[in-house]
């Protein structure tokens, strides 16, 4: 362990499916969350995607960040005094590049993200704070990336969804008249890979 171990992380590549397409942009991070104690959860924003595909949802094993042995590269050299943005020089910064442990957020602008590392969910908020996406994620399981390209989606083919929970017409009448949903309010459950791949 470091006392003054500091690390930036720089967004490098994602890559789409398993024909190894890559995909090169500049990502700015909206939210971030601890989902365990080695794992970081969080919501990008591709500066340059398109509208709908611009939001990414992002498992960062810290484990892949930082280890004991990198300790002496991340020795923070700048002073606690001033705010970190006007001394980045002083910041060491390592480019990760993800396979797998991210999923893009499709048709929502999501902004913020809760974790729950214990129950293996991940909860995904709009900016407009109206559309919710639960996702279940199991870290024990193998995963499979998905064999569709980008072609395959733009030409119509919808991700699969693995789970959807809705609350049934009894469960919905037996809820107390403060607790229903207003209408306006979407809430989405997905079982997803680990990798969160897209």
């Amino acid at each position: 362990s470091v006392s003054n171990g500091l690390v930036a992380i720089k967004f490098g590549s994602f890559t789409y499916a398993t024909t190894e397409k890559v995909r090169r942009s500049t990502y700015s991070c909206l939210d971030a969350q601890f989902y365990d104690d080695e794992t970081v959860t969080v919501v990008l924003k591709d500066t340059v995607g398109r509208e709908g595909r611009d939001r990414l949802l992002v498992q960062l094993p810290l484990s892949l960040v930082y280890n004991s042995e990198d300790s002496t590269e991340y020795q923070f050299t700048g002073t606690y005094s001033a705010r970190l943005d006007e001394q980045c020089s002083a910041i060491p910064t390592r480019t990760m590049h993800f396979e797998k442990h991210w999923r893009l957020l499709e048709s929502m602008k999501a902004q913020y993200v809760a974790g729950n590392g214990f129950r293996k969910v991940s909860c995904v908020l709009s900016s407009n704070l109206r559309h919710v996406r639960v996702f279940e994620m199991d870290i024990d399981d193998e995963w499979e990336l998905d064999e569709s390209s980008d072609e395959e989606e733009e030409a119509g083919t919808k991700p699969v969804r693995i789970k959807e929970e809705a609350l049934s017409e009894s469960e919905a009448e037996n809820q107390p008249a403060g607790a229903v949903l207003a209408p306006e309010i979407v809430i989405k459950v997905e079982k997803l890979d680990p990798e969160l791949d897209s």
